[in-house]
């Protein structure tokens, strides 16, 4: 894969057209550390968006900004793609990379949340667009592997939480009270 991403690169890195650089940076982010500067596949994501801002670009977009460890722009980019085109057959790339943003900032219990509901997406249409399919798989594989491999370090998240409210009654002294009337 590094291989492929390292011809991908080479042959589409200078290009300008968007197509190519949205392409070229979304193969190169399927993956962690599928390039040695993970700054490559921001710089193509971004002149794709800038040229095309359609959704999957900016979903791509979002991946290169995980990949290259910028959280709060990968956020943004994802938010951003799902604002763009809320009824995208494929959101729940949208939401795997989600996931992944809020388990590297240790938000355990929003990345099981977007988790859960990009798994829910994908099992009512499993009939993706083939890119789609393939990256919402190997998305949902390392955000489940990270579930299994760290289970034991993670704090449990009740499925369901009791709220408890403290009411106080205030007393009113006689003072106040002569005051109001």
């Amino acid at each position: 894969y590094r291989q492929a991403c390292k011809e991908i690169l080479d042959r589409f890195g200078p290009s300008e057209l968007p197509a190519a650089c949205g392409h070229a940076a979304r193969a190169c982010v399927l993956a962690p550390e599928a390039v040695p500067d993970p700054q490559i596949p921001v710089e193509l994501a971004t002149r794709a968006v800038a040229r095309v801002p359609a959704h999957w670009s900016i979903y791509t977009l979002g991946m290169a900004h995980f990949r290259a460890g910028q959280l709060d722009q990968a956020a943004q980019r994802f938010h951003e793609s799902l604002a763009a085109s809320p009824d995208w057959h494929a959101r729940c790339l949208n939401w795997l990379g989600l996931a992944l943003v809020h388990h590297q900032r240790g938000e355990i219990g929003e990345a099981r949340q977007w988790l859960a509901k990009a798994v829910d997406l994908m099992e009512q249409r499993p009939a993706l667009a083939l890119q789609d399919r393939l990256d919402g798989q190997l998305l949902r594989r390392e955000v489940e592997q990270f579930f299994e491999q760290y289970r034991d370090s993670l704090p449990p998240v009740p499925e369901e939480l009791e709220l408890y409210h403290i009411f106080r009654e205030p007393k009113v002294s006689t003072s106040v009270k002569d005051n109001i009337r």
